[in-house]
């Protein structure tokens, strides 16, 4: 689900090495991609999904992978008794909500401030990635119903507040909300990212006026990305 880029795979396994993580946790199985790639950096990975038949499908393609639990049903059913059970942080990627085409949720599209509101309070402190995050910072295209998705402020306003508050960025369109601690780390693995987009677009600008134009739309699309989340982070503190 989201675009073909996926999770921030480095990002995430940065994090697992720095922290210790052994345990991945995913909403929205989907094909169960994601759950292989998992399997093979961590020692406990669950994914839910909510459709009965893609649940089934990805358990079958990926049965070999013993590690991989694969839980049918709601995330707002079943994510609070398997959250109480890891016993430890988690890397979590929340993808269940609805993204078109064979992706579960048309109707019901998208849990995902329950399923932040849950994991926000577990005792551990959890490293939450959010994917398609571009849904979220404005109203998503049709054939989605707008008025089933959270804004960008009531997104950030359940990632910051509270008593333990995360710190929040988007990167490579996904929200990434992760403890006081992990600051640092995401926050450089970001401008390591965001160097290299700069000089791409440096260099497309040298190369061809029409990369330029397209550089030029890009960089501005970025800046309006920046100051949309900036001001409903302050929003929501």
């Amino acid at each position: 689900m989201g675009l073909p880029g996926g999770p921030p795979k480095a990002l995430m396994l940065a994090l697992r090495h720095a922290y210790s993580v052994e345990r991945f946790l995913e909403t929205g199985t989907f094909s169960g991609s994601t759950a292989a790639w998992a399997a093979a950096h961590f020692s406990e990975v669950i994914t839910i999904e909510a459709s009965p038949e893609l649940c089934r499908a990805a358990a079958e393609r990926h049965r070999e992978l013993a590690q991989i639990r694969f839980v049918e049903g709601d995330s707002r059913a079943v994510l609070e008794g398997i959250v109480a059970s890891l016993g430890g942080p988690a890397i979590v990627w929340l993808d269940s909500h609805w993204s078109g085409g064979a992706t579960y949720g048309e109707g019901d599209e998208c849990p995902l401030l329950h399923e932040v509101a849950t994991l926000r309070s577990a005792p551990a402190e959890h490293f939450i990635f959010i994917d398609d995050a571009r849904l979220f910072l404005s109203p998503p295209p049709r054939p989605h119903d707008m008025r089933q998705w959270p804004t960008l402020a009531q997104v950030v306003a359940a990632l910051t507040q509270g008593s333990r508050p995360l710190e929040v960025l988007v990167l490579d369109d996904a929200f990434i909300a992760v403890p006081a601690a992990a600051k640092q780390l995401v926050w450089e693995h970001a401008q390591e990212a965001a160097t290299r987009d700069w000089d791409e677009l440096q260099r497309a600008r040298l190369e061809s006026p029409a990369q330029h134009s397209t550089a030029k739309r890009l960089s501005a699309l970025a800046r309006d990305l920046s100051k949309r989340l900036f001001n409903a982070s302050a929003v929501g503190k």
